[in-house]
């Protein structure tokens, strides 16, 4: 699978997740920078547990694809 994500949107990704479940990392990679800054400022939570709630995060996402 040859998937060239900066080009692809989210709506061709969440696609690509629900066909390829593997591909839903590019998802995470994709927002898992921004998401941790945003969810850090407005938490101010050490880095660990900012970490366990972008994991926790993920997961729901991953679980509503549908």
């Amino acid at each position: 699978m040859d998937i060239n994500e900066s080009q692809k949107s989210d709506a061709e990704l969440i696609e690509l997740a629900k066909a390829y479940p593997e591909s839903f990392g590019l998802l995470m990679k994709r927002y898992q920078i921004p998401l941790f800054h945003y969810i850090r400022r407005l938490t101010q939570l050490p880095k660990e547990d900012v970490e366990d709630l972008l994991q926790e995060v993920f997961l729901k996402i991953y679980q509503k694809l549908n």
